[in-house]
């Protein structure tokens, strides 16, 4: 059986984050092959204004009205900031008993939120779950410091490269 694929992108936000237009991309692309997928967002039918995507959306709530979405049946794709959520309640819903990937596009974004004390612990538990297929990463410097500090099997780290689409232009003014 060919799993469904769930790349989370929550919360909906139509601010212009790279990362959420790599999300969509990778959806169309496994589409592209004759396969399901979506992007999870929390309003039926959200999409981001400020580029075009032909992938497939899905609202949060209603893929648990879908019966053939289901933890044999599907993957979660999840985004590296996704460490801190707690998957066995996430948004009032079990996902812990869902395979999943992480799609990691700033590997020190990983951090972000989490108390210095546990945060070994919280790291190690997303990223060494039996749950956790591979981890897709977009650059070298990733991939080393998810393997040499994170601790990450290489055998379990895929690098991918992130295109750059067609209306890409430079900019001289940069907000961080």
């Amino acid at each position: 059986m060919v799993p469904i694929v769930l790349f989370l992108c929550i919360p909906d936000s139509n601010k212009p984050i790279g990362g959420v237009k790599q999300i969509y991309k990778h959806a169309e692309s496994i589409c592209s092959f004759g396969r399901q997928a979506f992007v999870v967002t929390e309003k039926p039918g959200f999409k981001p204004s400020w580029f075009s995507s032909a992938a497939k959306t899905i609202s949060f709530e209603e893929i648990f009205a879908h019966e053939s979405i289901n933890f044999s049946t599907t993957i979660l794709v999840l985004p590296e900031t996704y460490v801190t959520h707690d998957l066995s309640n996430y948004r009032g819903h079990d996902l812990s008993g869902y395979s999943y990937v992480i799609f990691n596009q700033n590997v020190y974004f990983t951090f972000q939120g989490l108390n210095t004390n546990s945060a070994l612990s919280v790291i190690h538990n997303f990223y060494r779950s039996v749950n956790m297929l591979q981890v897709l990463t977009v650059s070298s410097d990733n991939l080393l410091f998810i393997s040499n500090v994170l601790g990450v099997d290489e055998g379990r780290i895929s690098r991918i490269i992130n295109g750059i689409g067609a209306g890409f232009e430079s900019s001289n003014s940069k907000e961080n």
